[in-house]
């Protein structure tokens, strides 16, 4: 899949050069996960289906530009601090 590929790569880069934070780095699948969520939704079509592309159309178009992916992800990451804040941390 194209798109997990430059995720992954945005992804890095933006560890990287420190704009999203390394706390972020064991959960960098369910970023992709929930970045995937906040730009097309959760339900995706079969992968034959023709739907499919315009399913993915949000995600390439944000990935593709240069601020979007940073305000994406920075979304993303506020879900993950929201919901991980209702459970007790286990050291």
């Amino acid at each position: 899949m194209l798109n997990n590929g430059v995720t992954a790569y945005k992804l890095e880069v933006l560890f990287r050069n420190q704009t999203l934070g390394s706390k972020y780095k064991p959960a960098r699948y369910v970023l992709m996960m929930v970045l995937r969520y906040v730009l097309a939704g959760p339900q995706m079509p079969p992968l034959t289906a023709n739907a499919m592309k315009a399913y993915t159309q949000p995600i390439i178009e944000t990935l593709c530009n240069e601020q979007a992916p940073i305000q994406a992800l920075q979304r993303c990451t506020a879900i993950i601090d929201e919901v991980t804040a209702q459970f007790p941390r286990v050291d």
